[in-house]
């Protein structure tokens, strides 16, 4: 009887190992979504500060400067919308976090554990 609880004992240590690797890996992968989705909002507020103003100038010296700036903001506009797009994607790959894996290993070896009390 105490082999048999000493071998529940790992099983549960085992389960829980990988309960939290499991767990870990979906936040990693939250966490490198989030960072892209934070380096597109930097870019954007360095690229709009800067390139943006000088592009506008220049092109205002050929046109009126709301068309010059409109022409400048669209294509910015699809890099941002790309870049959010990423990040959103790397956050939705590694939800929702529960551990699955984990999950069914447990439910397996609770049915196994149930299988063999009853004989």
């Amino acid at each position: 009887m105490t082999q048999s609880i000493q071998q529940a004992k790992r099983l549960v240590e085992h389960e829980i190992a990988l309960l939290i690797s499991e767990t870990l890996g979906k936040i990693k992968k939250i966490g490198l979504g989030a960072g892209i989705i934070g380096g597109a909002v930097l870019l954007l507020f360095l690229v709009v500060a800067t390139v943006l103003t000088s592009i506008v100038l220049a092109l205002s010296l050929l046109m009126p400067g709301w068309l010059a700036a409109l022409i400048v903001a669209v294509p910015l506009a699809v890099v941002v919308v790309l870049l959010g797009v990423r990040g959103y994607k790397g956050i939705k790959s590694a939800l929702p976090l529960v551990p699955e894996l984990a999950l069914s290993s447990a439910r397996a070896d609770v049915t196994a554990v149930r299988g063999k009390l009853k004989r």
